[in-house]
């Protein structure tokens, strides 16, 4: 026998303060809160490992991107100190008014160094850096070799120098220059050399290579 719509009526009354009832209950709210904090924490958790692979894989690309910029910052250092291969830089040639370099080097080379270089040996010369006060100190000369050979012939006969103020050094990158000067200060000036643009040191009886600033 279906139920009359009064009967209906008071089922649901009953059923809705039963509900209401069991709201109110610190037991079935303990089991709702519990239930939608394992929901919440479950998805959380889900979005955090999502989250947590992302980074890791970011980490990777990035340290991957790391080296692959360091070993370009080689490549290129590499290339440009090949570049300077045949150059080389004078200091302590004296500056005047009517200032001719290539005459003056040439002077040292085959005075001094007792060569005979000529001036077609010389593709370039020019001094670098800006020109101070009556002279206050001369400015380094930089000088481009017809060939290697004869720059090495130049390089080699440095030690002729020797007291007279006048020094000669390779022309190297900004980086293995500011690599030379770092070893310099650690290891002495007098321990610290370069050869075809790779810096060497002496330590404890010992050549070492030194690369990156990581072998200082």
């Amino acid at each position: 026998m279906p139920f009359t719509k009064s009967q209906i009526d008071d089922i649901q009354d009953i059923l809705s303060s039963k509900i209401k009832e069991l709201f109110k209950t610190e037991e079935f709210l303990n089991i709702i809160s519990t239930s939608v904090a394992d929901v919440v924490l479950k998805n959380a958790s889900k979005e955090i490992e999502e989250l947590n692979a992302k980074v890791i894989h970011l980490e990777r690309e990035n340290k991957s991107l790391q080296k692959e910029v360091v070993i370009l910052k080689k490549e290129m250092d590499s290339l440009e100190q090949c570049s300077r291969r045949r150059c080389l830089r004078i200091f302590g040639i004296k500056e005047s008014g009517s200032d001719d370099p290539e005459n003056l080097v040439l002077g040292v080379f085959n005075g001094q160094l007792k060569l005979a270089l000529q001036p077609n040996d010389i593709e370039r010369v020019h001094r670098i850096g800006p020109k101070l006060p009556n002279n206050q100190k001369p400015r380094p000369i930089i000088v481009l070799f017809h060939s290697y050979k004869i720059r090495q012939a130049v390089f080699s006969s440095k030690k002729l120098l020797k007291n007279s103020g006048i020094t000669i050094r390779e022309d190297l990158t900004k980086y293995r220059l500011q690599l030379l000067q770092t070893a310099a200060k650690k290891f002495s000036a007098h321990n610290t050399w370069t050869i075809d643009g790779k810096i060497f040191v002496k330590y404890n009886g010992k050549i070492k290579a030194i690369n990156t600033s990581e072998d200082i």
